[in-house]
């Protein structure tokens, strides 16, 4: 008995488990990988995750983009080497003081910036920048990219302690359900954005809203009178190539002048007001020319909210139906021009509204996005086991078509589930907008020994064989009889490019000015053109002299006159007047008068106010593509992740009280596609199962009988040594819990290697739950009056070896000088071994034995 105590204690002495180290590792796109355990290093994807170990998540390959701001920061350093901001006057001022910001910051700290960025740019990395309120204009400077992709959890939301660039370990200890993890980028370039925006809103003046009004008037002046005069200055620039004279300046064309002095004061005033916005707005704009890249723009984002411009171009859509409207009713049959100008208004209003209506999502996108302070790129669960409850995992991948992570036949998951436990089904890699759902169902199930289990494949193939080998042979003898018969799977467009066509439309409102205010005497007229000009000549360049010298000659010629003294004073007045709005004209009314009165045409002039109305074109453009930039952004963690692991439960719904064979499936898309199934075994652990054996009893089993007519005792029956036996076992508390009929080796150690061995004699399969105590009836000897007790305990699951005492059932006799005066029967006992099977491995051996 000494071989009995010793594996009776070893099996009560309950081993400690070394700390487990579970890994999840994931790819570029924050795709997990990889499962896997240093416990178990032969299993790639780990069945189950212990309470008190360690989880480390591995991210050191997702992927750190470099920042958006290197392209336009490198663009600044170029432009900044050449005279770029220089190419429109209204920039001399913000040139000059980007010339600061050169000397100042870029040579220094750029000149060291550019070979960084080029460096880590090829190694891969994540190059970021921070505002830092020191610099004035340039506001950004490398940062550390440690915790750019860090790990928070349940246990600690904002960021688990220690964690490195490479890793996270999360220590599941007191962790008893689940925890959950999230993998989070930081968002550095919104980051920067929004504290950006914070340090300079203040700065912001944007266009006066009275500039408004002044900017419609231009744009409609423009589109009105520009197609007009280019078109004249391509003709004349075609007769002047035709006639082979290459590189001679375009030709004085009155016509041209004519047009521009309907412009009135229009380009000085929009040159004028580009200067003003410049200058109100230049500490804004310096401070954001590391975002554009160097491009002198109020609002430095490729976004605006349409929300008040639409709102302008309602009013102004009302105003111009209004005024068509009017045309139509006042007039029978208004002026052609007139109502095709007012049509085609209305119209370009008409295209300004769609395309300002088709920015709002544009910019509500925009907003969302830059909003993100961190992004979620991934976001998992992982329910943890005790000794007392094990949740075995299903492990699925989304991404590859939701097949099963590890071994194809599940070798690293128990061949049946205790019925304490649960199996849920992980689902890795699921995307944002996938939704899973889970049916499951059970049957009963009767847990069979993998002896029987084997035997029953024997047993059939027996079968099979001896229906075969039957078959032949009646083949065989029909042949002798008879021969055998023969046998028969836009990008966006840029918001200034959307708005220049919209301001290209033409439209046609027209300009009030005052007209035919020059005092035109006949008289004052036919002086100057029967004189010959005064010096200096009447040029552009020479326009006070001259006018002084038209001064004098008009006062010589009025005093010259014999005329009443109130017509004298009348032409003095009109003289005056005269000069004085010549004073006031514009360049191109001055050219205009010169050429039709001294017949003069001034190269020069021409050129200037050519050059002159250009630049107001440019810059009517600039402030017409101006938009205010939004000034605060309210930044929150993004809460969706872009791929998750979703962990269903497959029993939430069953009753698996008693053993039961489980299938699921899967869905995708709220139930329409089926994507994967499974299917499990549970069992129910027992107290008592049966037996049927055969004991060997070693002593001579002969009982003597008392025979009355002779008065002495003869020998009785005599039993033989062997009998068969049927009984039961009873895995009593006293050993330990109750057992797992069909436990497996493999079984067994895939716990033992996870969980320990207490969860083995929990779950009835460690050594304690193969003992049991027996009682039967012996079946070849007297029925009913033949017993045996014993204990014993199983060698393999279905196979029993046992000992005890085989009680038979004997006469005792209370004799009376040769008469029996009492007789009962007591029992007698005798030492057994006995070997036993599980009925259902009987059954098998039958028959095979008997060929059914």
């Amino acid at each position: 008995m000494k071989w009995f105590v010793t594996l009776l204690l070893a099996g009560l002495i309950a081993k400690g488990h070394a700390q487990t180290t579970y890994r999840v590792s994931f790819t570029k796109e924050a795709r997990l990988t990889r499962i896997s355990t240093s416990a178990l290093p032969g299993i790639s994807a780990y069945p189950t995750c212990l309470t008190g170990n360690n989880l480390v998540i591995d991210k050191s390959t997702i992927g750190k983009p470099a920042s958006a701001f290197i392209d336009s920061i490198q663009e600044l350093y170029k432009q900044l080497s050449v005279p770029y901001l220089a190419t429109r006057p209204p920039a001399k001022d913000l040139r000059g003081n980007l010339l600061y910001i050169t000397s100042s910051y870029i040579d220094y700290q750029l000149g060291r910036l550019k070979p960084a960025i080029d460096s880590r740019r090829k190694a891969g990395q994540w190059v970021v920048f921070q505002y830092r309120p020191s610099y004035e204009f340039l506001p950004l400077e490398l940062a550390d990219t440690n915790q750019i992709i860090s790990v928070n959890s349940s246990i600690h939301p904002k960021g688990i302690p220690g964690q490195t660039a490479d890793q996270a370990i999360l220590s599941l200890a007191g962790v008893t359900d689940s925890v959950r993890y999230s993998i989070v980028r930081r968002e550095m370039d919104n980051d920067i954005i929004t504290q950006h925006l914070a340090a300079t809103h203040q700065m912001y003046k944007g266009i006066p809203a009275s500039y408004g009004p002044l900017l419609r008037e231009a744009r409609q002046q423009y589109e009105r009178y520009n197609p007009a005069i280019q078109s004249l200055l391509v003709q004349d620039t075609l007769r002047v190539q035709d006639s082979l004279q290459y590189g001679v300046p375009v030709p004085y064309n009155p016509k041209v002048v004519d047009l521009l002095v309907t412009l009135g004061q229009l380009p000085k005033q929009l040159l004028s007001m580009e200067e003003r916005v410049l200058k109100d707005n230049t500490p804004w704009i310096q401070r954001w020319l590391w975002y554009t890249g160097g491009k002198i723009r109020l609002n430095p984002f490729d976004v605006f909210d349409p929300t008040l411009p639409l709102r302008q171009v309602d009013t102004d859509l009302r105003t111009a139906n209004e005024r068509l409207k009017r045309l139509t009713e006042q007039y029978g049959s208004p002026d052609e021009e007139e109502l095709t100008r007012q049509v085609e208004e209305a119209q370009a209003l008409e295209n300004r509204k769609t395309v300002l209506t088709a920015l709002k999502p544009r910019y509500d996108s925009w907003i969302k996005a830059r909003s993100v302070s961190q992004t979620m790129l991934y976001r998992g669960v992982w329910h943890t086991s005790v000794d007392t409850t094990i949740r075995w995992l299903h492990h699925v991948d989304a991404t590859t078509n939701f097949t099963r992570i590890g071994s194809p036949n599940t070798a690293n998951l128990p061949d049946m589930v205790a019925q304490q436990d649960e199996v849920m089904v992980y689902v890795h890699n699921v995307q944002a907008d996938d939704k899973l759902s889970l049916t499951s169902s059970r049957t009963d199930f009767t847990p069979q020994t993998r002896l029987e289990t084997d035997l029953g494949e024997i047993s059939a193939q027996f079968s099979k064989a001896t229906k075969v080998l039957a078959k032949g042979i009646l083949g065989l003898v029909g042949n002798l009889i008879a021969p055998a018969a023969p046998s028969t799977t836009s990008e966006d467009t840029k918001y200034f490019s959307q708005l220049a066509a919209t301001v290209e439309k033409k439209s046609s409102l027209t300009r009030n000015r005052r007209t035919n205010e020059r005092v035109q005497t006949s008289e004052i007229l036919e002086l100057l053109k029967n004189n010959k000009p005064p010096a200096p000549a009447p040029v552009l360049s020479q326009k006070a002299a001259f006018l002084a010298a038209l001064k004098g000659e008009i006062d010589t010629w009025l005093a010259s006159l014999n005329t009443p003294s109130s017509a004298d004073t009348s032409l003095h007045n009109d003289s005056q007047l005269f000069i004085n709005e010549l004073k006031r004209s514009t360049e191109a009314e001055f050219l205009q008068f010169t050429n039709q009165v001294y017949g003069e045409r001034d190269m020069a002039g021409y050129q200037q106010v050519l050059t002159e109305f250009n630049q107001s074109q440019a810059s009517l453009l600039w402030l017409l593509e101006q938009t205010d930039p939004p000034l605060a952004i309210k930044m929150e963690p993004g809460n969706v992740p872009a791929s998750r692991t979703v962990a269903l439960r497959v029993e939430r719904r069953l009753d698996v009280s008693e053993s039961s064979k489980v299938s699921y499936q899967l869905f995708r898309n709220d139930g329409k596609e089926s994507v994967a199934d499974g299917l499990y075994k549970k069992y129910k652990q027992v107290r008592v199962l049966p037996t049927i054996g055969v004991g060997y009893v070693p002593e001579y089993r002969t009982a003597s009988i008392f025979d009355e007519g002779t008065g002495q005792f003869k020998t009785g029956t005599t039993y033989t040594n062997v009998e068969a036996f049927l009984g039961v076992k009873w895995y009593a508390p006293i050993f330990g819990k109750k057992t797992n009929p069909a436990r497996t080796i493999d079984t067994r150690s895939l716990i033992h290697d996870t969980m320990g061995s207490r969860a083995n004699r929990l779950r009835g399969n460690s050594f304690v739950n193969t003992l049991f105590l027996t009682a039967g009836l012996g079946v070849s000897h007297d029925f009913l009056r033949n017993y045996y007790v014993g204990f014993g305990g199983d060698i393999v699951p279905g196979l029993s070896i046992h000992m005890g005492s085989n009680f038979l059932f004997r006469n005792y006799y209370q004799l009376d000088k040769g008469k029996i005066l009492n007789q009962q029967e007591r029992p007698v006992g005798y030492l057994y071994v006995s070997l036993s099977v599980d009925p259902g491995i009987a059954g098998s051996l039958i028959k095979i034995f008997t060929g059914q």
